[in-house]
């Protein structure tokens, strides 16, 4: 209680326990000394009780000192009290909201930072209400859509206005069917801005239900991903561009390589081949004048074989013509006997094709990722057997290596060392077939290959 100027007429275990004050420490004292220095200087005290005076209540809510000097927000209502119709004083009851204010400032600068976090990501959020077919959005999502925010929340229907014309139908399909099958919804739309023009947005949402499982909301985010697209765009055109350019240097290759092999055994060979007949006719003449000379023309005839030997194997590596000549299958198990040969691990050839049909380029490709395939495991499987299976299925060519060696690692096929194994995924993908490598660390790698057979 206060008297009609303000002093303190009575005090009750209440005001006490709020403000720290005993009964007979403060009775008779000015009950401005709760208030805090700058509301005594802006006289909030004496217009509190001017005001209740006037209106017959009076009902404020700042900050109030206690006796140890700490601050405590309050809700404070000061009601005049009459005898008579004379003032006698003012009856004051203060409530301690400090445990509120503090949750209500919590709540601001989670708002304040989910509100810097929503615009730097330039991400906004919204939630449909499907009672009310209401929908809520932030800030930013209305800054998104180039809009001035609005207070209330807006019909469904009108939320689908703000979507491109051409995406309204499948936008409401894809919301429709998340309410049906409850599951998460991940789908990109365009909007039109009035000041920048088209945008696209990432919309991600989830249903909410109450606590009988029924379906009550939907709520999601919208992120302006715009500018990502546009760089997920050009790498992708640069990646295509790169693999253009990698299919025109491998066929360019291959054509030189072919070109070279076709002269190393026409012209190479048929010129050795010459000199060996010369030779023949040379040692005809002079074996029967020298007879010395018959283990000199020997040796010739030894060396002008080596030499074409030697010519036969580098145009077969460059080019094979039984690749040309018999096709893909009779290639292969060509290759895999030569390897057999040279390496001396056990080899086995299972094929259940009679004939295969695939373009030049395919074949090409395939057997050149045989060719690698075989290689790498001469030099690093340390292995003693290899198994090669060649299928179809669904119109797919499926070839599949297997080693028993030491097991290729993953991260030796993500290492710098593993551009071989990089070159022989790209150009199997390149001709629209995939390539797996499956390690297992001491028994061995398995190579598999599915390309379109033509």
């Amino acid at each position: 209680m206060l008297d009609p100027s303000g002093h303190v007429a009575g005090w009750n275990p209440g005001a006490a326990r709020i403000k720290g004050y005993k009964a007979s420490e403060i009775i008779g004292q000015h009950f401005s000394r709760f208030y805090t220095t700058e509301d005594i200087q802006q006289g909030k005290p004496e217009h509190g009780l001017r005001m209740a005076a006037q209106m017959g209540r009076y009902e404020t809510e700042g900050w109030r000192v206690r006796k140890d000097g700490s601050w405590f927000w309050a809700n404070v209502i000061i009601s005049p009290v009459y005898e008579d119709a004379q003032l006698v004083g003012y009856a004051k009851v203060t409530r301690d909201l400090t445990e509120r204010k503090q949750t209500e400032e919590h709540i601001r600068q989670s708002e304040h930072r989910l509100a810097e976090a929503q615009h730097i990501a330039r991400l906004g959020s919204w939630h449909w209400d499907i009672a009310t077919n209401l929908v809520s959005l932030s800030h930013e999502l209305y800054r998104i859509h180039g809009l001035e925010p609005q207070a209330l929340p807006m019909p469904y229907e009108s939320f689908l206005t703000y979507i491109h014309p051409e995406d309204r139908e499948s936008v409401n399909r894809n919301i429709q069917q998340t309410l049906q099958t409850h599951q998460s919804l991940d789908f990109d739309y365009r909007i039109i801005r009035a000041d920048d023009g088209l945008r696209i947005l990432q919309a991600r949402a989830e249903i909410i239900k109450d606590d009988q499982g029924r379906v009550i909301a939907l709520a999601g985010t919208n992120q302006d991903v715009t500018e990502r697209k546009a760089l997920e765009d050009k790498l992708k055109q640069s990646r295509e561009q790169l693999r253009q350019l990698s299919a025109y240097l491998e066929n360019a290759r291959e054509e030189v390589q072919g070109r070279i092999a076709r002269e190393l055994h026409d012209e190479i060979g048929g010129i050795l081949t010459g000199v060996k007949m010369d030779i023949a006719k040379l040692q005809r003449l002079l074996s029967p004048v020298n007879q010395k000379t018959t283990g000199q023309f020997e040796t010739l005839f030894q060396t002008i074989d080596q030499g074409v030997e030697t010519v036969r194997r580098i145009a077969s590596e460059l080019r094979p013509a039984i690749l040309d000549d018999l096709g893909i299958l009779a290639a292969m198990e060509w290759q895999l006997h030569e390897f057999q040969r040279r390496s001396g691990l056990k080899c086995i050839w299972q094929c259940q094709l009679q004939n295969v049909t695939l373009s030049k380029d395919a074949a090409t490709g395939v057997f050149r990722v045989f060719q690698e395939s075989l290689t790498n495991i001469g030099r690093h499987a340390q292995a003693t057997e290899v198994n090669v299976t060649v299928k179809s299925h669904n119109h797919q060519l499926l070839l599949q290596i297997e080693d028993n060696g030491v097991g290729i690692l993953p991260q030796q096929l993500r290492g710098r060392g593993s551009f071989g194994l990089v070159g022989m995924r790209e150009r199997i993908e390149l001709l629209g077939g995939a390539l797996d490598i499956q390690g297992n660390p001491g028994h061995g790698t398995t190579i598999r290959v599915s390309i379109p057979i033509t």
